[in-house]
């Protein structure tokens, strides 16, 4: 069961949500329904699993009043900090790295690594990328004295399982979401309608945009790369792109939608990427949850602390991204894809550097910089990047990405074309409309014109939600409705 399965929508979701307004309206109890969902959810995808997790919250939560009662003793307070983080990352890499680090060490020695790989394969519990990072955080700001340890283990279960987060994020910080664990939590009508509206935003960026394109276009290209057309790569390229921000996105705003059902607001993940017009611009804006992160608990301790990495910036970034890669996927093409960021980064940053001096000493620049030509000029530079760098992300592995990269040159055996059919024809025009649309509604006259729309008689809502839901039915195509992040 995921978020955007028929028996969650129709089963789980509005039963979930009417056992949590019957309950009397406290922290335990509000809570308490959301551990018993919250564990359902998670046990529909991996039961023989969930030991890790209940061990998990468990050594978290003992671990995090034991450095607070700790801070006396600064040498037992970091022992007990240390061994927190070794649990939790060494948890993570043995899960889901074993294998990868064990075959490649077999490869680099000219042994067979398949019998390797297999053997330390393990069932991932859902989303362990993900939690393990939010745990990871709470662990530093509890030993930081940025947030109190959490002395209720029902609200710090909820904080770690809560059920819209847990399969691919957005990654909450502990300030953010305790807070709101901690009080009562009265749902009100412009939650609901808020929350409503983000789901089937959600809905529409997954079903219409991400799996309609998958299914006409990114599918065929992907499936056979050398023979098809430089053109078909290309097309099917630039699906891609769409294709995973609808699928991300959609995930993300409805994971956001089903907690405003509850009274809770999770973090934004994305705010209009594609208007980016440099790669640090659109790190800032793409998986915003995951980025920030990485730059808070990774990026600027590295750079801060006594060591090889002070003050080196660049190299800061490589390895931080490179870090990133791995973290999406054991493989070595996500391990490609993080370097390029990270190198993009780091070039965009000297960069930046010599145009601020240029335009410190010569007035010209500045003009130049901020003409519509050179604002073009930059926006298709960054996005031509993002689109490119896709390949090892999309890749599974080293064969297939030199095998779609040739295709891309026009390197293909037979260079056959895709031809959508009518219906086909369809579904890409109204996944392209409601990608422009979402991505429009993200701009400040998109922001007035959505906030006119919430503001429209409680009927008339009603019918433009329903005209979505008509259109989702007509036009989403069948298939499984899996979340390309939940795999990670």
């Amino acid at each position: 069961m995921n978020l955007g399965s028929i028996e969650f929508f129709v089963l789980f979701l509005p039963l979930g949500w009417l056992a949590y307004l019957l309950v009397p309206r406290t922290p335990r109890f509000q809570n308490a329904v959301l551990v018993v969902l919250s564990t359902i959810f998670y046990l529909s995808w991996t039961p023989s699993m969930a030991w890790i997790m209940a061990l998990s919250i468990s050594v978290n939560f003992v671990a995090a009043l034991a450095m607070e009662r700790l801070r006396t003793s600064p040498g037992k307070h970091r022992a007990v900090f240390w061994a927190a983080i070794v649990y939790n990352t060494g948890q993570l890499v043995f899960l889901k790295y074993a294998g990868f680090f064990a075959a490649s060490l077999m490869e680099l020695m000219g042994s067979d690594s398949t019998a390797t790989r297999s053997s330390l394969h393990f069932i991932l519990p859902i989303g362990i990328s993900f939690w393990t990072l939010q745990l990871i955080a709470y662990q530093i700001d509890v030993a930081r004295g940025r947030t109190a340890a959490c002395r209720d283990f029902l609200v710090f279960s909820v904080f770690v399982l809560f059920f819209p987060q847990i399969p691919s994020g957005p990654i909450p910080r502990p300030h953010q979401l305790l807070p709101q664990l901690s009080k009562s939590r009265h749902v009100e009508p412009s939650w609901i309608s808020k929350g409503a509206a983000a789901l089937l935003m959600g809905y529409c960026l997954k079903f219409l945009v991400a799996d309609g394109i998958a299914s006409v276009v990114v599918q065929p290209a992907w499936a056979d790369p050398a023979h098809h057309s430089a053109l078909s790569a290309w097309v099917g390229l630039v699906g891609y792109a769409i294709q995973i921000f609808g699928d991300f996105a959609g995930y993300s705003l409805m994971a956001i939608g089903c907690g405003r059902f509850f009274g809770i607001e999770l973090p934004q993940n994305f705010t209009v990427p594609f208007f980016s017009t440099t790669m640090a611009d659109f790190w800032r804006r793409w998986h915003i949850t995951l980025n920030s992160w990485l730059f808070d608990y990774l990026y600027g301790p590295l750079l801060t602390t006594r060591g090889f990495f002070r003050g080196r910036f660049d190299l800061g970034f490589v390895v931080v991204f490179g870090l990133s890669g791995l973290w999406h996927g054991a493989s070595w093409p996500f391990v490609i894809w993080g370097f390029v960021h990270g190198l993009a980064l780091a070039i965009h940053r000297r960069w930046d550097e010599r145009l601020r001096r240029l335009c410190r000493t010569n007035r010209v620049w500045v003009t130049r910089r901020k003409s519509f030509a050179w604002k073009c000029a930059a926006w298709m530079l960054t996005q031509s990047f993002f689109v490119v760098s896709l390949v090892p992300f999309r890749a599974q592995n080293l064969d297939e990405l030199r095998t779609f990269a040739a295709a891309l040159l026009g390197f293909s055996q037979h260079g056959s074309a895709i031809y959508p059919s009518g219906l086909e024809w369809a579904m890409v025009i109204a996944a392209l409309g409601v990608f422009a649309t979402y991505n429009i509604g993200g701009t400040a006259t998109g922001i007035r014109i959505w906030k006119t729309f919430l503001r429209l008689p409680a009927p008339v809502r009603g019918i433009g939600y329903g005209l979505v839901v008509v259109m989702l039915l007509i036009l989403v195509p069948v298939g499984t409705g899996n979340f390309i992040y939940a795999q990670f």
